[in-house]
């Protein structure tokens, strides 16, 4: 009986043990960041250019602090391992106008695109969750050019007043689950090949097809339908059903005369040359830059979005883009 009572004291000491040891694993979102930056500064080469793309957290101003706190802390590292690290500004300058969900998860595509946009080896990545009454950061070193993760660190943030305030007073839905009423999406970045661009403007002799078909633009496409439909139509009207009918006489007589309706004729050619034009250069300018069925829901200011596509050889497309939310 003595025994008994003995090993079930041994096992509640044990037990309380490793409860405090794991709380005392738990760390300030500061402190966090700052180990964060020591870990992955340790695999980044010398010479090797990072940026941080985003952080999955739930909530923007908590993504934001993570972002801004990750850069200043690679920073602060990298004097002493020789790589640079991109900041906020140089960020979005480097994007030229093509916006990413910051708060919202990235898939391998766009890591490729963003490093390449950026010129940058090293993309950093990260998910800041809820556990239990705790908080798990976990950030990834990706490498750019392949999408493979080069480094991981996880740390367990305390939820004290700062992670309280960062997450808006209210606990968050997990940093994978969607915001509430609206689907999650990922970005999909999708470039064409020089001979699509030639087949597009070719297909488009029929207005529209090869818009439709291999691009899948759908605005381009029915714009020139609607272009190219009501061209022909004017002009086809402007010399049969629209003609104008003049009096012609000659001595004692005369008849009547169908001239063609020059007004409706110039307009029809004008709507013609307007859907030749629009095809070579959508053609050869459209890069789409469209949402899919995982993306994660951002406040949107504004449902139409222009961005310029950089490449080596500098701009290589425009993208104009719509937001809808159902």
């Amino acid at each position: 009986m003595k025994k008994s009572v003995f090993l079930t004291a041994v096992l509640a000491f044990a037990m309380t043990a490793g409860i405090g040891t794991a709380h005392a694993q738990q760390v300030g979102i500061d402190a966090a960041i700052r180990r964060v930056a020591e870990e992955l500064s340790a695999v980044i080469g010398s010479g090797a250019g990072v940026a941080v793309l985003s952080m999955q957290t739930g909530s923007a101003r908590m993504s934001d602090y993570l972002i801004d706190e990750t850069i200043g802390a690679l920073t602060w590292q990298q004097g002493g391992r020789g790589f640079t690290t991109m900041s906020r500004a140089q960020f979005d300058q480097g994007m030229g106008g093509l916006h990413i969900n910051m708060a919202g998860p990235v898939d391998n595509t766009t890591v490729q695109t963003v490093g390449r946009l950026l010129g940058v080896r090293y993309i950093v990545t990260g998910t800041f969750e809820p556990l239990a009454d705790f908080f798990r950061l976990r950030v990834q070193l990706i490498e750019a050019e392949t999408a493979a993760i080069r480094s991981m660190y996880t740390a367990d943030v305390q939820n004290d007043s700062l992670v309280a305030y960062l997450m808006g007073g209210a606990r968050p839905a997990a940093a994978h689950a969607p915001a509430a009423g609206l689907p999650a999406q990922t970005m999909e970045v999708r470039y064409f090949t020089m001979a699509q661009r030639w087949a597009t403007w070719f297909l488009n002799g029929i207005p529209g097809l090869g818009s439709f078909i291999i691009m899948g633009d759908t605005f381009g496409g029915m714009f020139q339908v609607i272009c190219a439909g009501l061209g022909f139509t004017m002009m086809i009207g402007s010399v049969s059903f629209w003609a104008r009918e003049e009096w012609v006489s000659w001595g004692r007589g005369g008849e009547y005369v169908r001239t063609t309706n020059t007004a409706l004729w110039g307009i029809g050619w004008a709507l013609i040359g307007t859907w030749q034009v629009f095809n070579i250069i959508r053609s050869l300018t459209f890069g789409e830059n469209a949402p899919t069925a995982n993306m994660s829901a951002a406040p949107i200011s504004s449902p139409w979005n222009l961005a310029f596509v950089s490449g080596k050889s500098g701009i290589e497309g425009v993208t104009l883009s719509h937001t809808r939310r159902f």
